[in-house]
């Protein structure tokens, strides 16, 4: 097995996006640079997917193949789900580099991967966000709203973490649930 030119490419890319004069590029230039990187990462994602896939057939234990690789094995363990998925509804699939792997990770929730894919390109719903309502949407025929932006921040004098979030996004949160939730959290504490 010799993928060192493959490896090559894709640093020679990188490398001479990084070391490119940019003093005169405009804004399309960064794009076709953004993208041409991002390609770079979506794809070796799914490589390591299918490495993990089928290391795991052989060998068993994705845990330590990840310490091996220098991977989180939570994220292996999710690229090597996501490849299967798509891989056993296509055998022939590859990327196109240009779909965000959260898009591919939404697509292998459902039962036809291939299938998503192909409506999310045709609709132009190729970032995360637009995908996952997209498909929310579709499953449950509500239209979901944006995701609300909550942040936590470190509070030095308190020395805990605190939620930042802009007052329009408290409509979006069901916060009923969320008070039941930490009741029954509180209730566990008291109880100890």
């Amino acid at each position: 097995m010799n993928n060192t030119n493959l490896v090559e490419s894709n640093l020679s890319a990188l490398d001479r996006i990084d070391k490119a004069d940019r003093s005169d590029w405009k804004e399309a230039d960064y794009i076709m640079a953004g993208q041409e990187a991002s390609g770079i990462k979506f794809y070796s994602q799914w490589i390591m997917g299918k490495l993990a896939y089928e290391h795991g057939e052989r060998w068993g234990d994705c845990s330590a193949y990840a310490r091996q690789i220098h991977v989180d094995a939570n994220s292996l363990i999710a690229y090597r789900r996501v490849y299967k998925k798509i891989y056993e509804h296509d055998a022939n699939y590859v990327p196109d580099g240009y779909i965000p792997w959260g898009v591919l990770q939404i697509a292998a929730e459902t039962d036809n991967p291939i299938g998503m894919i192909e409506e999310l390109s045709a609709n132009d719903k190729v970032s995360i966000a637009e995908a996952r309502r997209y498909k929310i949407e579709k499953e449950t025929g509500v239209v979901a709203t944006k995701k609300p932006k909550i942040s936590l921040k470190w509070d030095d004098e308190t020395e805990l973490w605190q939620i930042g979030m802009d007052e329009e996004e408290f409509e979006k949160i069901d916060w009923a649930l969320i008070g039941k939730q930490l009741s029954d959290y509180l209730k566990k504490l008291w109880e100890r």
